[in-house]
């Protein structure tokens, strides 16, 4: 290029360029499709510190009206986009990449899977003959083991699976991640005060119990609101997610939120009448509700500083708002942001609680671990770039 055809460009305009060629300007895509076509690729990464590093690009470009089931219904039903060496790239492009299946980077893999060529076959002929398969249900054949000193040493499946994708002999269908209650499971037992409340012999691990198993039963307006009942018979702080728990994901009609109703309310009576003490309701409002707003506690802000009084105000005012405002928006909302939502207004039943202990954060863990573990497919503990849960086929006929 000679010097006359050279434009000099400032530093400003270097940087809209790059901003624009990103796609994060002011103008947002139309779509999932058409912003992966002017990207060429999103980068799947089994690390979800927040999210997955695919959702995070497409959601940063197209905003809120982006759900992560787009990318999964583009990959597994609409086929218009396809993964390969952890890329999803536009089904369009396949062809600009059928050069680099054929001719694979990598001397080791190549040749561990040219010395197992048994195994390759096994693999190629039993995807042939039952179609899509997991990777465990997946028989390891091999004939000399994947040698490493890290996570994938004699992990010959998935290191096989992994390695045919990259030739293009084999293609990923489709990912489930099913090992979100294990990790849920290792992260709740993780959890020092999950031990300490146990250690105690306290009833918190209760209440973290019924608020779990209310809000896994969402699907049932009667049973998420029995099995609230009874957290909020045991503690009165579980009353908070009722409007939330109401209204369920925002499509439950009024006679679902009556059916809710009915069934806590019966459920609070029956769990409380037997244990009404002989000065009755009053006597046993002055012995719980009475006792807890005049109770004071060496853990406390409020009772450690009173002249924050003030803000103690404000914060209730603010719980109390909540816990309403969640009743009504967002009009529709997904089980998980359902979830999200139970642990924001339990958090902020607490954050103005004169007596508080800290045994209390055992009952928002479970939903706070729930809310940052479960927002997407990809399990949130892997040992490969390629879950073990991955669904794995013989693709289709390529293009010639």
């Amino acid at each position: 290029m000679t010097g006359d055809q050279r434009r000099r460009v400032t530093l400003r305009e270097a940087r809209r360029i790059a901003v624009t060629a990103q796609m994060l300007g002011a103008e947002r895509p139309a779509g999932l499709l058409p912003l992966v076509e002017r990207l060429t690729f999103l980068q799947l990464d089994p690390t979800a510190a927040i999210a997955p590093s695919a959702d995070l690009v497409a959601w940063s470009r197209l905003g809120p009206s982006y759900d992560p089931e787009e990318l999964r219904t583009a990959l597994e039903r609409d086929r218009t986009l396809f993964e390969h060496n952890a890329m999803v790239r536009p089904t369009s492009d396949l062809r600009l990449h059928l050069a680099d299946m054929t001719a694979p980077r990598g001397a080791q893999g190549q040749g561990w899977v040219e010395r197992n060529d048994r195994f390759r076959r096994d693999v190629l002929d039993l995807l042939g003959a039952r179609g899509p398969l997991m990777s465990r249900d997946i028989p390891d054949t091999h004939v000399e083991p994947w040698p490493s000193s890290g996570w994938t040493n004699n992990r010959n499946v998935t290191q096989m699976l992994e390695l045919l994708a990259m030739r293009g002999e084999v293609a990923i269908s489709g990912r489930q991640g099913r090992q979100l209650g294990l990790a849920l499971s290792f992260a709740w037992a993780a959890y020092p005060f999950s031990l300490l409340a146990l250690q105690e012999n306290t009833n918190d691990l209760m209440i973290a119990a019924l608020l779990v198993l209310s809000l896994a039963a969402l699907r049932s307006p009667p049973g998420r609101g029995a099995l609230l009942g009874l957290a909020a018979a045991a503690k009165f702080a579980p009353l908070a997610i009722a409007p939330l728990l109401a209204t369920g994901t925002g499509q439950d009609r009024t006679r679902s939120r009556l059916r809710f109703g009915v069934a806590f309310a019966v459920v609070c009576v029956v769990a409380t009448v037997p244990f009404i003490p002989d000065g009755g309701l009053r006597e046993l409002y002055d012995t719980t509700i009475g006792y807890q707003l005049g109770r004071g506690s060496p853990f406390s802000l409020w009772a450690l500083h009173p002249s924050l009084d003030w803000m103690q105000t404000l914060l209730k005012v603010g719980a109390v708002a909540l816990a309403a405002a969640v009743c009504f928006f967002p009009r529709e909302r997904s089980p998980r942001q359902v979830v999200a939502l139970a642990a924001a207004v339990m958090i902020a039943v607490q954050l103005p609680a004169t007596h508080w202990f800290y045994f209390y954060l055992a009952w928002i863990a479970p939903l706070v671990l729930a809310t940052s573990m479960s927002a997407y497919r990809e399990p949130v503990l892997t040992a490969s770039a390629a879950p073990a849960v991955d669904r794995w086929t013989r693709p289709a006929a390529l293009p010639d």
